[in-house]
């Protein structure tokens, strides 16, 4: 995804952000699912998804068996998943050194939520580098 901008509505924000408060005091993870058009990505819906991880207060991993039923799901419907989801449950909605080192830059944008003051969880969406780095991204909310 090239300097692309992302729209979301607000249901599906709201969705993204009650279903990761709903996991806590675990990570929560899920996708973000819509299409790419020109310079914009439209997110449709959000999709949650299971943290298999044997330590779910500090790290997320995806079923793989979830994950690919999600991928032809998505495949037949000709969606594409926008985003990868987490939430970091005690730390800022920063990418951590343990989100870099993983191999989910292929996705266009990644999204932390942080439940740091859980009555206000702070939002921010990234594009993940190579070399762990990563990117700031900007998304509008719509509807």
């Amino acid at each position: 995804m090239t300097e692309q901008h992302i729209y979301i509505p607000k249901h599906v924000y709201g969705e993204m952000i009650a279903y990761c408060a709903s996991q806590l005091p675990h990570e929560a993870c899920g996708i973000l699912i819509g299409e790419i058009v020109e310079d914009a990505a439209s997110i449709h819906s959000f999709s949650p998804l299971l943290n298999v991880d044997s330590n779910p207060r500090h790290r997320f991993t995806i079923d793989q068996a979830e994950w690919t039923r999600h991928l032809f799901r998505l495949a037949a419907k000709s969606k594409s998943i926008i985003g990868l989801v987490h939430s970091h449950p005690s730390s800022a909605p920063t990418p951590s050194s343990a989100d870099l080192a993983t191999e989910w830059h292929t996705i266009c944008s990644h999204w932390i939520i942080s439940y740091i003051e859980p009555c206000t969880p702070a939002v921010a969406a990234y594009r993940f580098l190579s070399n762990r780095r990563f990117q700031h991204l900007s998304y509008t909310l719509t509807g």
